[in-house]
This record gives structure tokens, sequence and C-alpha cells, in this order.
């Protein structure tokens, strides 16, 4: 006598890429969820692989002064003397002060304005999306792109300054990349 024991077969279905973009409510979930990853770093700006400060999608968006968000070492040599601080000039704290990056702005916007379109208009709206998703995909990368190449000016032979693009930054733009195309095939084949 044999002890075996029946198998029992487990399938799983893959919805199809047309199932999932019938699926309008996860179109609006990406958009959503690209909206709550500009709440987390998107960037780390390194000098001679220390990191230096870490940058939120929000920070981007914004504008933000790194000398408050100094990392590591550095913090501790910002705060010894608040009296050294307060003798630097103008020009100086100037230069500690990132300005709103306009690619973040117009891919927040892209996202925005892609997530309450879809909620809002029903036939137009995938095709907005679509548009909506791409430009916020493309702005992404614009802003990684135009970032690096501002601080690689900084460089010289004796530091190193880089860009890390983080987690949050690079799950964005997949999501992005994937939202584009599921509006795309909506668009397409003109699902309500």
């Amino acid at each position: 006598m044999s002890d075996e024991k029946p198998t029992k077969k487990v399938s799983v279905e893959i919805p199809s890429v047309h199932e999932l973009a019938k699926r309008r409510s996860l179109i609006q979930a990406l958009f959503g969820l690209v909206f709550l990853l500009f709440f987390f770093n998107f960037l780390t700006i390194k000098c001679n692989n220390t990191s230096l400060v870490s940058l939120t999608g929000m920070n981007l968006v914004t504008g933000v002064d790194v000398s408050k968000q100094l990392d590591g070492p550095l913090k501790d040599i910002s705060s010894m003397s608040q009296s050294m601080q307060d003798e630097v000039e103008d020009d100086e704290k100037k230069e500690s002060k990132i300005p709103p990056n306009m690619y973040a702005i117009i891919a927040l916007a892209a996202v925005i304005i892609g997530g309450v379109i879809l909620f809002v208009a029903t036939t137009p709206s995938n095709s907005i999306a679509a548009v909506c998703a791409g430009i916020a995909f493309v702005a992404l990368i614009g802003l990684k792109l135009t970032f690096s190449a501002n601080l690689q000016e900084q460089d010289n032979e004796f530091v190193k300054v880089s860009v890390q693009a983080n987690f949050a930054y690079w799950l964005a733009l997949v999501v992005l990349l994937i939202n584009t195309y599921l509006s795309f095939i909506r668009h397409k084949h003109k699902y309500e």
C-alpha cells in the first residue's frame, strides 16, 4: 500500500491587461499612490559618498532650506555654533536653499489633474489620464536629469557631488508607466 496523498492543484488566474484596464478604480488608485509617494524621499544628495540631505517629492515641489535638512556628521557641524551661522551673509544663505523644481511641479500637477479628471469626467477622461500620466513620467525623468546636471556643475577634483534616486522615485516612475499604458488601453477600447 502506498501512502500517496492526492495532490490538489491550485490555479491562479492573472487578469489580462484588458481586464485591468477595465477597472477605472485601479487607475484612480495608481494616481493616488503616486501622489502619496511625493511625501517620501525621492532624491538623496551625496558628497564623496556621504549622504548630505534627502529630499521628498514635496520638498522638490515647494523648495527647501537644505541647511535645516542636513544628515549625518554635517548636521553636527552645522549646529556647532549658532553665532557662526548668524554671521553668514545673505548670499551664502541663498546657496543653501533649493528652489522649487519646475519638473517636480509639473509632475505633481499632472498626477493631481489626472486623478481628479478620472473622478469627475467619464469618456474623455481616459485620454486625459493617459496624457497626464505620460507627462508626469517624463517630468520625473527630467527632474532627475536636471537635478543631477545642476549638481555636477559643483564638482571639482576634491569634492564629488551626486544625486541618488530613492525607492519612492523609482516606484513612482514604474506606477506612472503602468498608469499611462492602462489609461491608453482604456482610451483605445473606449472603456467607460
